[in-house]
């Protein structure tokens, strides 16, 4: 427990996806940077529904396009809680710097019985909170 604060910026997908039942039509994800007192900076992405397939004992991979520059593979990793709806980006300062110069950002996760699928979001105002 600690009197400082978490700062965040995050910002909304700006298209849905459509997964099998149980998770139907509509589902978007929410692209969030964290600097944290306890836990440091990190960025990760939390689905409204359904289950990224990553493993919770290792790494696993997404692909990442900002702007129209060619896709980079990120590792990534689902939260110690194992939690599906979530996955936290590896190396966090490659990612920033690849952010911080784009518009825009079109991540494609791994899901549950859906293959892969892609979320894109509008980067240009991202602003911490």
């Amino acid at each position: 427990m600690t009197s400082k604060e978490v700062k965040l910026a995050r910002t909304v997908s700006a298209n849905v996806e459509d997964l099998h039942w149980p998770y139907g039509p509509n589902v978007g994800a929410v692209l969030t940077l964290r600097k944290h007192p306890r836990f440091g900076k990190s960025a990760y992405i939390t689905l409204d529904r359904g289950q990224i397939l990553c493993l919770s004992y290792e790494d696993c991979y997404i692909e990442v396009r900002f702007d129209d520059r060619p896709a980079m593979s990120f590792s990534a990793r689902r939260p110690s809680d194992g939690t599906t709806e979530i996955v936290f980006i590896g190396e966090y300062p490659k990612f920033l710097k690849e952010l911080s110069r784009s518009k825009s950002v079109l991540i494609e996760l791994p899901m549950y019985q859906d293959g892969n699928r892609s979320w894109r979001f509008e980067v240009g105002d991202l602003t911490w909170q």
